[in-house]
């Protein structure tokens, strides 16, 4: 969405009461966030949960036990659906695929320590770790 979108309120465009408020306000300013992430929503969420300690981490693992393994890591501000394409065929195609949400990330809670780069390698470290 465009920073210069705008949306009028109070009259049309161009009139002396008419305020414009940029769409990148009004997204910032609603809360989307309707949900607690509790034991009784994650039961209708797809995919798994694991409690870790930064955190609850979600992840999905699909594909034959004895398929080769695939770990798909999303960017640092993506959820793991940006992979569902690759995922799906993947497994599809006979591999063990593991994708998962950062911390603070798609159903993940938590929060990410660090910068970027190091704060994904730790997150994947720490579950890697308990699901060994």
């Amino acid at each position: 969405m465009a920073y210069e979108e705008m949306v009028v309120r109070g009259g049309r465009r161009g009139d002396a009461g008419a305020v414009a408020v940029p769409r990148i306000i009004r997204y910032r300013n609603a809360n989307l966030e309707k949900l607690q992430l509790n034991a009784a929503v994650r039961e209708k969420l797809p995919g798994s949960f694991v409690q870790l300690p930064d955190g609850v981490m979600h992840y999905e693992l699909a594909g034959p036990a004895d398929g080769r393994l695939v770990v798909l890591i999303a960017g640092f501000s993506a959820p793991y659906t940006v992979w569902d394409p690759t995922f799906a065929a993947l497994t599809q195609a006979g591999f063990r695929v593991l994708r998962y949400d950062h911390f603070g990330r798609g159903y993940s809670t938590g929060r990410m320590r660090g910068t970027i780069p190091s704060s994904s390698t730790s997150s994947f470290r720490i579950f890697w770790t308990h699901c060994r």
